[in-house]
């Protein structure tokens, strides 16, 4: 399987694959493109809350949780804890 980084040129462009990963039947691990779009922008709270909204469409929101979290901690403004 060829990397997202090799398939995709700009990190920008990672979100939109990671979505549609994330809602095609084509792939068995539609995460993939997202947690190396958060490995190298680590900091970019749009993507780690689309990583942690992949886990809980995958029905883990164990793993879904600290990138949830890390969302709310980067842009409290954007995105907010459930109260």
């Amino acid at each position: 399987m060829v990397s997202c980084a090799r398939r995709l040129r700009a990190p920008a462009r990672y979100t939109p694959k990671g979505r549609w990963l994330a809602s095609s039947s084509t792939t068995s691990r539609p995460d993939v493109c997202s947690r190396e779009a958060v490995a190298l922008l680590p900091n970019n709270a749009a993507l780690q809350y689309q990583l942690g909204q992949t886990y809980l469409k995958l029905g883990d929101p164990r793993r879904a949780t600290p990138y949830l979290r890390r969302a709310v901690e980067l842009d409290p403004a954007r995105f907010r804890e459930a109260p």
